[in-house]
């Protein structure tokens, strides 16, 4: 017989009564005074984790910067240490440590509080800002960390509000779980880590607890569950931990290109006029791209001086650029190329020549699209994929890459 009592020391005098004979989630205060008669303490470490999370949908946390500066505060082994009486190990932000393919070369990350504060001020909360983290006793420690790192967050002028909720409403969807846009969270029971990004990450996951949702996310865990052996297995969960929205690669001279693929978190920005787009790199966006480089990377450091380039491109919704007649006659244009299509320059200028040579010999293009064929392979290419009219194409990644 299961009894349930949600008061942790209730669960403890049962045990020391007679009333149960075993106790799950005992107090670490009583677990670090050791019980002593007949009673046995049995310590079995596994992949339980807790954490502190953050809706990214609803504001401040839609802002990446409050993301990150938060994450930036928080003090990892004192949490372990005090909250937890010792009774953990220090986490790195991704749940599933301990269970097959879990990355654990990815670099620690560290409190910051002089790097914290910069992005607060950046995101417009230099004069403070106002928090409430929501708690509740659902298992030992949790509301003492969230004690814990309402002092911590106060160093980096961030005033944390603690509001505790009812152990049984807490993690009941119908009530308040998954509607709380700063609260606290107790994850175990998963067994690979393709259970815990189903169920906590892709888009419109069951227990969506951050709201993320992302297609970039969502086809890289796609694949990583599907790998055909453990060796693509690594590689594939390998890139889902570390998806950071960068792109790099070698620069003359011996530097490292570092490019964004636009991830959800990242803010969009939008010009009315290209010429008005000025072209000194910002300090923000270079140490965003380099940090999250070095997070691959791990003995990449982020310079001093922010160095790089700055310019603007036109993309389609779909990121595949438009090779195509207008409805002007006599008008034609190559679009939307995302500044990655220099390389088939050669091949475009082919592709443009058959759409012309076909359209001004009188053959509508849209109703029978001109087709292309390789000068060197003999390959043939329909040119109605990269027609103004096509559908939208929602199985390519949404960047850069293709």
């Amino acid at each position: 017989m299961f009894l349930s009592v949600k008061d942790d020391f209730a669960r403890l005098n049962a045990l020391l009564s007679g009333q149960t004979d075993v106790m799950a989630q005992v107090p670490f205060t009583q677990a670090k005074s050791q019980l002593v008669g007949d009673v046995r303490l049995i310590r079995s470490p596994g992949v339980t984790a807790q954490a502190i999370y953050m809706a990214t949908d609803k504001p401040p946390f839609d802002d990446v910067r409050v993301r990150r500066a938060l994450r930036l505060i928080v003090d990892r082994r004192q949490l372990v240490d005090v909250a937890l009486f010792g009774f953990g190990t220090v986490g790195n932000d991704l749940y599933g440590k301990g269970l097959e393919y879990y990355d654990d070369s990815l670099p620690q990350r560290t409190r910051d509080l002089a790097k914290a504060k910069t992005l607060l001020a950046e995101a417009g909360h230099g004069s403070g800002l106002t928090l409430k983290l929501q708690t509740s006793t659902v298992a030992p420690g949790i509301v003492e960390a969230a004690t814990l790192f309402q002092q911590q967050a106060k160093d980096a002028g961030v005033d944390v509000a603690i509001s505790q909720v009812d152990p049984t409403s807490y993690f009941d969807p119908t009530r308040d779980y998954l509607k709380m846009p700063f609260a606290q969270t107790l994850w175990q029971g998963m067994t690979t880590l393709g259970d815990v990004y189903n169920a906590s990450v892709v888009s419109k996951a069951p227990y969506g607890e951050t709201h993320w949702s992302d297609r970039r996310t969502d086809e890289l865990v796609a694949t990583a569950v599907a790998a055909p052996d453990a060796a693509a297995a690594r590689s594939a969960w390998a890139a889902v931990q570390r998806h950071l929205g960068v792109y790099l690669r070698a620069e003359v001279g011996g530097g490292l290109l570092i490019g964004g693929t636009e991830p959800e978190c990242d803010p969009l920005q939008w010009v009315d006029h290209p010429d008005d787009v000025g072209t000194d790199v910002t300090k923000a966006v270079f140490e965003a791209q380099a940090t999250r480089a070095a997070r691959r990377l791990s003995t990449l450091t982020v310079p001093n001086r922010p160095r790089g380039v700055v310019g603007v491109y036109d993309v389609t919704d779909d990121w595949t650029p438009i090779y195509d007649k207008t409805n002007l006659p006599g008008y034609y244009v190559a679009i939307g190329t995302s500044g990655n299509q220099f390389k088939n320059a050669p091949l475009v200028g082919g592709f443009l020549r058959t759409i012309v040579d076909q359209t001004e010999n009188g053959v509508d293009h849209d109703l029978h699209p001109a087709v292309f064929k390789g000068p060197y392979t003999g390959h043939t290419i329909e040119l109605s994929t990269f027609s103004r009219l096509r559908p939208v194409n929602d199985k390519n990644s949404g960047t850069v890459l293709g």
